[in-house]
């Protein structure tokens, strides 16, 4: 994975609006633990292309994991269902919504 980052980086230093590289990078990032570097990345793609629904499904997870605030995680994830339905993905749009009732479960959890 740290060549496929390193490819990354060679992307965007020749084209630092190119935003599949972000995307692709901030993903990687993410497996690897990385997630306050994949959040950065995350948030350029979403400043690049506001209407990506992958970046906001991403965004959403991170903000999740970094429990960095419920509303904002849900917000994103519900943003990414709203793109993937307006953009007449059913199948992702469902994934997501699915997503949305799973971490639902677990933040109830976590205040017991």
């Amino acid at each position: 994975m740290k060549g496929a980052i390193e490819d990354y980086n060679q992307a965007l230093g020749e084209d630092p609006n190119y935003i599949e590289a972000y995307l692709s990078r901030g993903q990687t990032l993410a497996r690897l633990g990385k997630l306050q570097a994949a959040l950065i990345d995350i948030n350029q793609v979403i400043r690049l292309k506001s209407n990506l629904p992958e970046a906001y499904y991403s965004r959403g997870l991170l903000r999740f994991l970094l429990e960095d605030n419920k509303e904002g995680a849900m917000a994103d994830l519900q943003q990414a269902a709203d793109l993937f339905l307006m953009q007449g993905k059913k199948q992702k749009h469902q994934m997501v919504i699915d997503t949305i009732k799973n971490l639902k479960n677990v933040f109830r959890s976590r205040r017991i």
